[in-house]
């Protein structure tokens, strides 16, 4: 009926466009969590992975970001190939992320760089030439900073223009599509407001004017990793403080999904679970309180995909999808599946089925037992009422 279809599909824009999360995520827990993208600090979905998951998955490709780091460049040629040649991504105008904390981080540079921004113009440069050569469609989402440092920005800009003058990435205007960041505080705080993303994009478009005289047209800017990296002892952190966690997750989400400068974000961290990590591996370090799921096989969890209480508060989120710069919605169909339960011998229509409703190909929402009244086949095929399917 035409009640169920409005119903199914006011359901599936639940999905925020904006709304990612970093981490070796999968079809069935981005679908649990409602989230409509990941990335995972590396080419392919599974970056760090054990057998049994499978990287070119035309579903999980649908909602994943690759991500290139500086410190292995060279490696981008072969990468790329895999790419192209074992899924639809390249040549279809869909983006790259580029840098992964070159302010601090040793893995997104060479071997005794001194994680300068010298160095992030030249590596982030090196690998999107590369890029560009297999996929000239590719939009680049660059930088990657561990926070908002204002002289990092400044000078990667200018040595941007210096290192790459005379070439076809010469004007960094031209050749990305935006920048990307990250934000972290205490967990007990919140912002009121999106001054931070603002003020970064006031220091990357003041530089930009400065150095090539015009900014990025129609500039996106990505929060690739949102949340709080206050470690809390072990076991499980107090009452008071997942509530803490909790409340900056809403706050977060409500500010950044409502703000028209933030075209996504992404909260740190997804979790590990055994499709995509070992248990040893997810048990490095000790449980941290911004997981979205639990280490398999801990004593709070014995299920590959454990949601933890945290990851349900994120499943609700946001509340409202706002009416801002988004990414666009899928034009992927809707498909509505019913599935009747099998007719009994004396041919007495079933009462109830179960509804499947997939955009493009991923599942979007279930429903069980959905009341069916006045079925018959006077008409050659199935009619009915289809009823109680939730808000």
């Amino acid at each position: 009926s035409s009640s169920f279809v409005k119903k199914t599909i006011a359901q599936s824009l639940l999905f925020s466009p904006k709304k990612g999360v970093a981490g070796g995520a999968t079809v069935q827990t981005l679908t649990q969590t409602k989230t409509s993208w990941f990335y995972n600090w590396g080419y392919v979905p599974g970056y760090k992975t054990t057998s049994g998951f499978d990287n070119w998955d035309p579903l999980i490709w649908q909602k994943f970001i690759p991500l290139f780091s500086g410190k292995n460049y060279t490696s981008v040629d072969s990468q790329m190939e895999e790419i192209c040649a074992k899924t639809n991504y390249c040549h279809k105008g869909n983006y790259y992320l580029i840098g992964n904390e070159p302010d601090i981080a040793v893995e997104d540079m060479v071997a005794g760089s001194i994680n300068s921004a010298l160095d992030a113009a030249f590596f982030q440069g090196e690998v999107i030439k590369r890029i560009k050569i297999k996929d000239p469609s590719a939009k680049f989402i660059i930088l990657g900073l561990s926070s908002k440092k204002e002289d990092f920005i400044r000078n990667y800009i200018i040595e941007w223009k210096n290192r790459w003058m005379e070439t076809a990435i010469a004007d960094l205007s031209a050749v990305a599509t935006g920048w990307h960041f990250h934000t972290y505080s205490n967990y007990r705080e919140c912002p009121a407001n999106d001054a931070l993303p603002r003020d970064f994009l006031r220091i990357v478009d003041d530089q930009m004017q400065k150095t090539f005289g015009k900014i990025i047209p129609n500039q996106e800017l990505w929060i690739t990793e949102m949340g709080s990296l206050d470690n809390i002892p072990p076991p499980y952190p107090s009452s008071a403080e997942r509530d803490a966690f909790k409340n900056r997750m809403r706050c977060l989400t409500k500010v950044y999904e409502n703000s028209p400068v933030v075209t996504r974000y992404a909260w740190f961290y997804f979790g590990c679970n055994s499709s995509v990590h070992t248990y040893e591996k997810c048990n490095e370090k000790t449980f941290s309180p911004y997981n979205l799921y639990f280490p398999p096989n801990d004593e709070y969890c014995r299920d590959p995909f454990c949601i933890t209480d945290l990851g349900q508060v994120y499943s609700t989120l946001p509340t409202a999808i706002s009416p801002t710069s988004t990414p666009p919605l899928s034009k992927a169909t809707l498909v509505f599946t019913i599935k009747f339960p099998q007719i009994t011998g004396n041919n007495t229509p079933p009462k109830t089925a179960t509804v499947t409703l997939k955009q493009g190909g991923l599942v979007i929402s279930n429903f069980d037992n959905v009341a069916i009244s006045n079925l018959n086949d006077s008409t050659g095929r199935y009619q009915g009422t289809i009823s109680n399917i939730p808000p």
